[in-house]
């Protein structure tokens, strides 16, 4: 709600990226556009110079995080009331960027909101029990649990080279089958079998779990997960 929120805002004074920009995020990024709330959630601006509801150590903290790592933007909101906003390396409220990871926290409250409608019946399920393709899989046999804890046992490496070195390995594998012309993400992971611990009993943070829930979400037919997400 918070990231509608701030794209509605931002909309009022948006700034078009460029033609070079949209055209390279459309290929690498295929994407269907979900319309606007008709009641969006308004934020409150600009925040008081004494706000209760943070505290001047907690401001300097925020200011030094900003400053210290690469942010392209930090917005902290609470009860709709805008608290600290920041931005960095030339990015504005306005710029469109790709989420990457923060789609993993919509997809969890998608997960959620499908268990509430009765969608999915328990996070003690199999994904199998619900994307017949991956019965007798790793990520088939996983628990809906487990895909959201990142806990599946699967052996995945995210950068073989630390975490400051060159992304290959796994992590190569893994980008190159979602960017692929011809990729079928349920051929990736019906072929990922290799185990490195039991299920649910160590986090290991990759990408395909949340691959794995995003066909949980969608059964019978690849738009459901987009039309789940705009109901």
């Amino acid at each position: 709600m918070v990231l509608a929120a701030r794209l509605e805002h931002a909309a009022k004074s948006s700034v078009e990226p460029s033609g070079a920009v949209k055209a390279w995020s459309a290929a690498k990024f295929p994407h269907k556009t979900i319309a606007r709330s008709a009641t969006p959630v308004t934020l409150i601006e600009p925040r008081p110079a004494a706000s209760p509801l943070i505290s001047a150590a907690l401001m300097a903290r925020l200011e030094q995080h900003v400053a210290k790592f690469p942010v392209t933007g930090l917005l902290v909101v609470q009860d709709r009331q805008i608290l600290f906003e920041k931005y960095r390396n030339g990015h504005r409220p306005s710029d469109a960027v790709h989420g990457f990871s923060m789609s993993k926290t919509v997809l969890a409250v998608l997960v959620g909101i499908a268990i509430n409608e009765g969608r999915i019946r328990s996070i003690q399920d199999k994904a199998a029990n619900y994307v017949p393709e991956l019965a007798g899989t790793l990520f088939g046999e996983s628990t809906i649990k487990d895909l959201l804890q990142m806990s599946t046992g699967a052996d995945f490496t995210l950068n073989p080279q630390g975490e400051d070195g060159p992304r290959g390995g796994d992590q190569a594998v893994f980008i190159g089958a979602l960017w692929s012309p011809d990729g079928d993400t349920l051929v990736l992971l019906k072929s990922w079998n290799k185990r490195a611990a039991s299920s649910g009993a160590v986090f290991n943070y990759h990408g395909l779990p949340p691959l794995a829930l995003t066909h949980v979400l969608r059964p019978g037919g690849s738009g459901f997960f987009y039309c789940f997400a705009v109901q």
